[in-house]
């Protein structure tokens, strides 16, 4: 589908680059839509996918809205520490900001990413963040 050209590109490129230990951040997603791409296209794991499916195989659990909540958190905070030590917490390599996280978190989101995290991979409207190394 050419209308995701970009998010293709960049899960194509989580694929090839990412380390078997790699967690990708993107916005969470709606059931049975094209949310949660990058993850289920490359095969990298997410912290939380389509968080309604996640419900309905583990139940309504804290820990599914949990992992909603931080995961709004990271993209919405102007609170870079408070975003990185999120991302640690669950062990997130890499964020993603394209269509997705710009259409629920708006167009500024991708501007303050970059002022906390390193930009490694950029295809179209989609870039790949990395996570600065965890120092503990």
């Amino acid at each position: 589908d050419l209308r995701h050209a970009d998010d293709l590109a960049a899960a194509r490129w989580l694929a090839d680059n990412a380390d078997d230990s790699a967690v990708v951040l993107e916005a969470p997603g709606a059931p049975y839509s094209g949310d949660s791409r990058l993850s289920t296209w490359s095969g990298v794991p997410t912290l939380i996918g389509w968080d309604q499916h996640e419900e309905l195989w583990r139940g309504h659990t804290a820990g599914v809205r949990e992992r909603k909540r931080d995961a709004d958190l990271v993209y919405t905070t102007s609170q870079a520490t408070q975003a990185v030590r999120l991302l640690h917490h669950y062990e997130v390599t890499h964020v993603a900001f394209g269509r997705a996280e710009s259409a629920r978190y708006g167009t500024a989101v991708g501007v303050r990413l970059h002022s906390f995290l390193t930009p490694v991979a950029k295809f179209g409207a989609t870039t790949i963040f990395v996570v600065p190394v965890d120092p503990k």
